[in-house]
């Protein structure tokens, strides 16, 4: 399940689909709508860093920890916090890379 989600968080990144406020956004002047989602995309990846960066550390430690019920190393089940904000980060840079392009064409 956890796999599951954080790898579904990441094809949700890739279409623009994760963070959205519609009600707001859409009563923005549409240079307004640019700015506020360069900004989500930037707290987005933010936070996304923080989950690889402290992913790591407690995948290391589960290394040593076997799950009572599947007698698997809990490494498995929280190595999936690294893999999914790898996944997650790199589904946002590739949907912030056209945005951001697109919004610097429009101000040449």
């Amino acid at each position: 399940m956890i796999w599951m989600a954080l790898l579904a968080s990441g094809l949700a990144f890739r279409n623009g689909e994760h963070f959205k406020i519609d009600f707001i956004t859409s009563r923005l002047k549409s240079r307004h709508q640019t700015i506020l989602s360069h900004g989500m995309n930037l707290l987005s990846s933010i936070f996304i860093l923080c989950i690889i960066l402290w992913g790591i550390p407690f995948a290391k430690l589960g290394f040593f920890t076997i799950s009572p019920g599947l007698q698997i190393t809990m490494f498995l089940p929280y190595l999936a916090l690294p893999v999914g904000g790898v996944i997650m980060l790199l589904n946002l840079i590739l949907f912030t890379y056209p945005l951001f392009k697109r919004s610097q064409q429009k101000e040449s």
